[in-house]
């Protein structure tokens, strides 16, 4: 087994959207706005050789992806905003003639790309030439699920020629409980003609509701970056420090992949039983000596594998989803977020005090789509004054690391101009600004996909002599739209009451998978 996590750890680097805001060059599908095929999520289309499909009605099963599909001469399904490329080995027999069920092998799968229509550039690639019966199929099947089905409100911001992706907002909050601020920074937003201009888009199948948005314009000191914590603070680093050791709970040396901001990162050890034991990294800084706080800063991404588990956690409940999905909107928020933690959903923070692991705090969910850089501000101990270590923790393959740096300097004094949406109008010419101005409980809503607003702030003067960092600082909550079928496993269900189920649950179906792969390969 140690062969295939050093194989899955490899092409862990490849899956991760490097890609990101970048063309990639292939021929892009053109899909006609006048298509009679019903519309879904994203227009998935299939690439063989020089033949192209278009697929419809997906379904990922153990080992293949299951579609109607249609030869390019078809009449393709309509697609304003995104749209799903898989590329097969030209040896991939589908059904004579088309349409009809195909079956699509993992195995038989080269590549999977997500292409903007608006951009018109690529903001999803991932490598799986050879995958056959290895460990790395699985996550391509969870990131296949998940492009097909669940995120969060989408943002993207103007350049002046056109609108990139720049991430997610408030993810997780699946549950109206959950709802809170989210600061996200946007490094590439740009002031055109005066004004920053931001699309909040709906893409996938779940209703969004936002209740605040509002841009911090942030003028500071030149050479320091800035990041806004979850509880809304400013802070600034000026010499974030990487580790000087970092190594996973088995002590395996993982610095490489965490100590510089690029595309290599640590996604976690392939489960080889079910015990449901944590993952994570343990961290080492040096201290300086007059240091008694720290900002700890982390760039990463939850993985799709996390997005899928969750998904197949909730068809648990069968028909009887709807009814427990009701009861959550009543449920304690705090109640929620302490079954995250126990669950190892979310990524939890420790420090090494007196030789005990203090827990000091937890980052929120980053979702899937785009690495998201965030701070924490904790007080160190007053042991151990040459070095500090910390502990982050979560669920095996729920999480990608990216980069991980300590600040031990003091925060200084910085403007923020809190700017509201001058203008915002959705995609039939109405002004939602009035909804978007304010913490107050109205909400701009987008039950549909494709739905998308255009916001418009106006540009603060610049500082002479600062530099500026833009935040979008939002507040919100999502449904993702699910309809599971059949009896709820009330007895299954029940066992997640146990800290770690969770985990356990998903080390069960990732080894049911990767042996269903392996006897259909045998």
């Amino acid at each position: 087994m140690k062969m295939q996590k050093n194989l899955v750890r490899l092409i862990s680097i490849l899956i991760i959207p490097i890609f990101l805001g970048a063309c990639t060059g292939y021929n892009r599908v053109v899909l006609p706005k006048d298509g009679k095929l019903p519309v879904q999520e994203k227009a998935v289309i299939l690439h063989r050789g020089f033949d192209t499909f278009y697929l419809h009605d997906v379904k990922v099963t153990n080992g293949q992806i299951d579609a109607l599909a249609y030869k390019d001469r078809a009449e393709p399904p309509r697609s304003k905003d995104q749209e799903l490329h898989i590329y097969a080995l030209p040896a991939l027999e589908l059904p004579d003639p088309l349409p009809a069920r195909a079956s699509i092998p993992f195995a038989a799968i080269e590549r999977v790309e997500v292409y903007d229509v608006s951009t018109g550039k690529t903001i999803f690639y991932t490598v799986c030439v050879g995958l056959a019966i290895t460990v790395a199929a699985i996550a391509v099947a969870a990131v296949i699920i998940a492009l097909l089905k669940t995120s969060c409100p989408f943002i993207y911001t103007f350049d002046g020629e056109r609108y990139e992706f720049a991430g997610e907002i408030f993810s997780g909050t699946v549950y109206p409980p959950l709802e809170r601020h989210d600061y996200l920074p946007l490094p590439a937003l740009k002031a055109v003609d005066g004004a920053y201009r931001l699309k909040l888009a709906n893409e996938v199948r779940e209703v969004q509701h936002t209740n605040l948005t509002e841009l911090l314009v942030i003028d500071h000191p030149v050479g320091a970056e800035v990041l806004v914590d979850k509880y809304g603070v400013p802070r600034t680093l000026i010499e974030p420090q990487s580790p000087s050791k970092a190594v996973t709970l088995g002590g395996e040396d993982v610095l490489a992949g965490v100590a510089v901001a690029d595309d290599a990162c640590y996604m976690g050890d392939v489960p080889e039983d079910t015990k449901g034991d944590v993952d994570g990294v343990v961290l080492t800084f040096d201290r300086p000596r007059e240091a008694s706080e720290a900002k700890l800063v982390v760039q990463g991404r939850n993985t799709f594998w996390l997005d899928y588990v969750y998904g197949q956690f909730c068809e648990l409940f069968g028909d009887r989803y709807h009814e427990w999905y009701e009861g959550q909107k009543e449920a304690r928020a705090e109640k929620i977020i302490q079954w995250s933690l126990e669950q190892g959903i979310l990524l939890s923070v420790y420090v090494e005090d007196g030789g005990e692991w203090r827990f000091v705090d937890y980052y929120h969910i980053a979702g899937p789509m785009a690495a998201k850089r965030d701070v924490l501000s904790f007080a160190l101990p007053a042991s151990d004054k040459g070095k500090v270590k910390v502990k982050l923790e979560f669920g095996p393959m729920f999480r990608e690391i990216d980069y991980v740096a300590m600040d031990f300097s003091t925060d200084l004094p910085v403007q923020i101009h809190n700017v509201l949406p001058a203008k915002a109008f959705d995609e039939t010419g109405r002004d939602v600004a009035p909804l978007l101005r304010a913490d107050d409980g109205l909400y701009y809503v987008q039950p549909e996909i494709g739905e998308y607003a255009v916001l418009t702030f106006p540009a603060p003067e610049a500082a002479e002599g600062r530099a500026r960092t833009t935040i979008l600082h939002t507040k919100g909550h999502y449904e993702v739209l699910r309809d599971p079928q059949g009896k709820p496993d009330l007895a299954l269900l029940h066992s997640f009451e146990k800290a770690g189920r969770f985990i356990e649950f998903s080390q069960e179906l990732f080894l049911h998978y990767y042996g269903t792969m392996v006897s259909r390969e045998g």
